[in-house]
């Protein structure tokens, strides 16, 4: 849900883009074509919120997302949150790689 969330940010921040580019618009075809833009922006964003709120639903729609749901809704402190792809390539961006291999947030290297 929360990448969700942060797709609004940049839609946000393109509609104050084009509010703020429009006052400053001299000539129609400057207008039209502003107008132009922003749209493509704006949709390119709403496309990936609807890929994501589908892949949320598809979720949700198996025996897991429902269980996270119920136990949500009754008990949220006992789910925690699991570390996707995503959050992995976060923390290599901001944190250092040696310092991962001793958290918990890491996976565990398998013995075989």
């Amino acid at each position: 849900m929360e990448k969700i969330v942060w797709c609004l940010l940049p839609y946000c921040g393109f509609e104050a883009l084009h509010t703020f580019a429009f006052t400053r618009v001299t000539t129609v075809d400057l207008h039209d074509n502003i107008g132009d833009i922003g749209r493509y922006l704006s949709m390119s964003i709403m496309w990936i919120m609807l890929l994501l709120f589908s892949l949320r639903l598809r979720f949700l729609q198996t025996v897991e997302g429902d269980y996270y749901e119920r136990r949500l809704s009754s008990d949220a402190s006992r789910i925690t949150r699991w570390r996707d792809a995503f959050d992995s390539w976060i923390l290599q961006q901001f944190m250092n790689p040696g310092e991962l291999d001793r958290r918990f947030l890491s996976q565990r290297k398998t013995q075989e």
